[in-house]
């Protein structure tokens, strides 16, 4: 009965609307800046349209994108992001710097989470039973240790202890994590799912559009919005996990 009471007090000091309208507000005033941040990433994601997927290069390419640049751009969003929200005036020219700074440590995060993660997913695909396995304790992990890169840039820890710090923070509000992150997803998918509906009619009207350009257009258009809003709801979820759990965050 205590433990269950205690879970509800948890349950009810994370306000996901409040999280929701802070994110779509500071979504419309620093949208820019964390556009201009992903634009590497957008490069190289439109790359991989000109290669066949089953070539070395594409492999290679997709491996460099998700495993070692996606991550190290996601930290220096959630910097600039932080920043921001803690009345801190950061150019991206800093961001990025600082970002070079943690590339290694980020690099290292990723090489020892995510590339693993590729090569189970890749050797689970015929195996029903063992993936289902497989994503639920990817969800249970992924949400344990996913603000590591929080850890790393903005307060500046090493590789490993990133990944203790993470555990910490989020011990005994997994499903608190979990219930914010459902609600942004539906929250967000909805009118992702008519935006996209509507820009597949006006690009069918487009006569000079290929069905390949159609789809780079509308995943580059998908990919501006998407880790923006994800971004800067992590980082406001983030700092109140902070708040809540009264963990003092270093002033960098």
């Amino acid at each position: 009965m205590l433990r269950l009471t205690i879970y509800i007090m948890q349950y009810q000091q994370i306000n996901v609307t409040n999280l929701l309208d802070k994110t779509f507000a500071t979504f419309r005033v620093i949208y820019l800046p964390l556009l201009i941040i992903g634009l590497p990433a957008v490069i190289l994601f439109v790359l991989l349209y000109f290669l066949p997927e089953s070539s070395t290069q594409y492999y290679w390419l997709y491996w460099f994108l998700v495993v070692l640049i996606n991550p190290w751009l996601f930290a220096i969003r959630y910097l600039y992001i932080y920043k921001y929200l803690r009345g801190i005036r950061i150019s991206l020219v800093q961001a990025f710097r600082r970002g070079f700074k943690k590339f290694i440590s980020l690099a290292i995060l990723s090489l020892i989470t995510l590339d693993p993660l590729i090569l189970i997913k890749d050797k689970l695909r015929s195996n029903i039973g063992l993936s289902i396995l497989f994503y639920i304790s990817l969800i249970y992990f992924a949400t344990r240790i996913g603000f590591y890169e929080q850890m790393v840039l903005i307060e500046g820890t090493s590789p490993f202890r990133a990944i203790t710090r993470s555990w910490q923070l989020t011990k005994g509000y997994f499903w608190v994590i979990i219930r914010a992150n459902l609600i942004f997803f539906v929250v967000f998918c909805f009118p992702m799912f008519l935006f996209d509906t509507i820009l597949e009619s006006i690009l069918n009207l487009i006569p000079i559009t290929s069905a390949l350009r159609q789809d780079i257009l509308s995943d580059i258009i998908r990919y501006f919005a998407g880790p923006t809003l994800s971004s800067i709801f992590s980082v406001l979820l983030y700092m109140e996990l902070k708040k809540i759990k009264r963990i003092d965050i270093s002033k960098t």
